[in-house]
């Protein structure tokens, strides 16, 4: 970012750390004014197709949970195995076959909820930076959103 109080931060970072702001200048189309718009597309279709690691049996497939409070915003994403049941104390309102950290920034229809992205980002964090007791940096941030075998779409 070439501005504000994120300067010098590159998007890969903000979006795991400070997605509330990525969404924010997405929506002002303030990032199309300084970033290629091809680049900001294959980031979007990235960050709604986070491929689910394979777990303990490779075999078997894996699918998120998406866990709302009644009326309320989003509490968790449970990753699971299909063999598993659906948890029955919350209310799923939906379960994918990946990671979508705009999933419930579309499912609102509203532009912006305070911790909306926080239990998807803590997914991430689970399956892809197990050992990580702190924030990832900026170098390991860049490199899941550089590799390619950790998306669905936008990986030309």
């Amino acid at each position: 970012m070439p501005f504000g109080k994120h300067k010098g931060r590159v998007l890969p970072d903000l979006i795991l750390h400070e997605p509330n702001y990525y969404f924010w200048a997405s929506d002002e189309g303030v990032l199309e004014e300084v970033f290629d718009t091809w680049e900001l597309d294959r980031l979007s279709q990235r960050l709604t197709s986070i491929k689910i690691p394979p777990g303990q049996d490779p075999t078997v497939a894996r699918v998120a949970d998406y866990h709302y409070r009644t009326h309320g915003p989003l509490r968790e994403v449970i990753i699971r195995s299909t063999s598993e049941p659906k948890s029955r104390h919350t209310q799923i309102v939906k379960t994918l076959k990946h990671l979508d950290i705009a999933f419930s920034r579309r499912r609102r229809k509203t532009r912006y909820h305070k911790n909306a992205y926080a239990p998807v980002i803590a997914a991430i964090y689970e399956e892809y930076f197990p050992a990580a007791t702190e924030q990832i940096s900026e170098a390991e941030a860049i490199k899941f959103f550089a590799t390619r075998a950790n998306f669905h779409r936008g990986i030309r």
